[in-house]
């Protein structure tokens, strides 16, 4: 995991509201993710949006790189999971982009690595509580009330895994993590003044 802090200008920044403004509603560009609420309205090749995503790639990857990049409006947060899969486009890092600034909200990032999220769910399955220690108090510090516990005394997973960091929104940064690497959102949703939060997620895929 790597913040880099004040790296988006204002400029980029409007770039990608306004790409939103004019997509929003295009059903060909959103990706709507039911369960959740969430929509995704994505950032194709021949806009401004695209070439500034093009751009942030290009700091850190070659340009024989693929991505997928979206603007994000999510209502609830996410819960622990990996970006990669078992597809051959399998993203190898994410790069996310916050809209807001409020140190309240944003991510936790472990060092714990999955191939799939089923492999996940199955480390999650067995995972014994009773005779691990904690690694971290992270659950104390940022509202993690949605994600994965121990029934019997609430104990908190992310607790009890190698945490990488906490990247807190804000305005001009950005955080790069591996795609495989556990993650999750901070609940947000006890601030009344969010009904939803707005990010710009990149995935990339380097060729192999």
């Amino acid at each position: 995991m790597q913040v880099f802090q004040n790296k988006i200008s204002n400029t980029t920044l409007d770039i990608f509201r306004k790409h939103h403004e004019m997509f929003s509603n295009d059903e060909a560009l959103n990706e709507k993710h039911y369960g959740a609420g969430e929509v995704k309205t994505l950032i194709k090749k021949g806009t401004l949006a695209y070439e500034e995503i093009r751009k942030i790639c290009n700091n850190h990857f070659s340009e024989d790189i693929s991505f997928y990049a979206a603007y994000q409006r999510q209502p609830t947060p996410t819960e622990l999971h990996v970006d990669s899969n078992e597809e051959e486009d399998s993203p190898s890092h994410t790069i996310c982009i916050p809209m807001h600034t409020d140190p309240r909200i944003g991510s936790v990032i472990f060092k714990e690595k999955f191939h799939t999220n089923e492999d996940f769910r199955s480390f999650l399955q067995d995972f014994p509580y009773e005779s691990r220690k904690k690694l971290s108090n992270i659950s104390e510090r940022y509202d993690l009330g949605h994600t994965a516990y121990n029934w019997k005394n609430n104990d908190r997973l992310a607790d009890f895994l190698q945490l990488d960091g906490a990247f807190e929104y804000k305005l001009g940064d950005y955080v790069l993590f591996e795609a495989d690497q556990l993650h999750s959102s901070i609940d947000f949703r006890s601030y009344p003044e969010y009904k939803y939060k707005d990010l710009v997620q990149i995935h990339i895929t380097v060729k192999k």
